[in-house]
């Protein structure tokens, strides 16, 4: 179930939730470069912001649904 919906700079997530986060800080920062980099040659700079979804009550299921081609994030 989602427990929480909210938009959190970078900095602020591993504040925030610690370990709790599905990617690591360095995987985080590692995404974000590009936008950064813009900054550094003069570009327009955009403060990133990540989506985190907080969940609670998580469960594995015994038996799971393997689509038979990928399917992305925002649908097929």
């Amino acid at each position: 179930m989602i427990k929480n919906i909210e938009l959190v700079k970078i900095n602020q997530i591993y504040e925030k939730y610690g370990d709790r986060i599905f990617i690591t800080k360095e995987e985080a920062k590692e995404y974000t470069k590009p936008f950064t980099e813009r900054q550094i040659k003069g570009g327009k700079f955009r403060e990133i912001k990540f989506l985190v979804i907080e969940l609670e009550n998580t469960r594995k299921y015994k038996n799971y649904y393997k689509p038979k081609k990928f399917i992305t994030v925002g649908g097929e």
